[in-house]
């Protein structure tokens, strides 16, 4: 989710401020008609989640790299994170897909970039 698709009135840490923890930190709120669960964890960077189907319980470990100690270690990840990772559908998989093998030509025809993101996309 987006920083400013996060309702004002959520009483969420700010971005900043989760920033400055540890890796595994996170924070979630429920909205007023308790129907939503927004979570916000930090990995590598923030990320945060609206789910109407998954909360935060049971907390689950991811593996990541340390750097500090050279081995991977578990760092606490929410449920609904842990989720969303398993069953990323095929745009989030496409888009990561497009930005990582994107086409480096430029031009300077208007029609140019849209066809080679269509060539990226059927790569």
């Amino acid at each position: 989710m987006r920083e400013n698709r996060v309702p004002k009135n959520c009483p969420l840490q700010p971005v900043k401020q989760i920033k400055k923890t540890v890796r595994g930190t996170y924070d979630y709120a429920l909205t007023d008609d308790k129907k939503i669960v927004i979570t916000r964890w930090m990995d590598n960077s923030v990320v945060t989640v609206a789910s109407t189907v998954h909360g935060v319980q049971p907390v689950t470990n991811a593996l990541r790299y340390s750097s500090k100690e050279k081995k991977k270690i578990g760092i606490p990840r929410p449920y609904c994170i842990g989720k969303y990772n398993e069953f990323m559908g095929g745009t989030d998989q496409m888009d990561a897909n497009i930005n990582v093998y994107r086409i480096g030509i430029r031009g300077k025809k208007w029609w140019w970039p849209i066809f080679t993101w269509l060539l990226d996309s059927c790569i």
